[in-house]
């Protein structure tokens, strides 16, 4: 039976989600969890437990790792080159290095490229269009993202056209 190996984390309000999403989309291609597809779901709470559950992955063969997020992503490519990788929200994978080009990714990664970056100079064209008067603009980042630096150049570009301090 093809086993997919679930990484997830605890404390995301939207994990939930992703699992309810990703087992009825198995449904949907004919897949039953626990008949004719197994599925391990495994969560951290840190990078050793990560690497900790990469690593059992890896040694267990699963057929495929399933992540929502590129820097685990790029933490399952450190861990194996052979099982294939699927990343659920993968951001800009070349920007992060997930993939050599989007025509010929190359390697071992697959997933959803939502290239969020491009699209922060409209968010912002569109909270100035709604609030004016605003003038600053806080945003909080995970540095471990790797999609994290592209998208503050290109909130920093549109912050300066827009004349708001970011």
């Amino acid at each position: 039976m093809p086993t997919v190996g679930f990484v997830g984390l605890p404390t995301d309000p939207s994990e939930s989600r992703w699992q309810d999403g990703f087992a009825r989309g198995l449904q949907e291609l004919g897949y039953v969890p626990g008949q004719t597809i197994q599925v391990d779901v495994r969560s951290y709470t840190s990078g050793d437990q990560l690497q900790g559950v990469l690593e059992e992955f890896v040694r267990r063969k699963v057929d495929v790792i399933f992540v929502g997020q590129p820097f685990v992503a790029l933490a399952a490519r450190r861990a194996t080159r052979d099982i294939p990788i699927v990343c659920g929200s993968c951001g800009d994978p070349t920007e992060n290095g997930l993939a050599a080009s989007l025509a010929r990714p190359g390697g071992n990664v697959t997933g959803l490229a939502s290239l969020s970056a491009e699209l922060i100079a409209k968010r912002l064209e569109l909270m100035k269009e709604v609030l004016p008067a605003v003038s600053r603009h806080a945003v909080f980042v995970f540095p471990g993202n790797p999609g994290s630096r592209a998208t503050l150049r290109a909130l920093g570009a549109a912050g300066r056209k827009l004349g708001v301090e970011i």
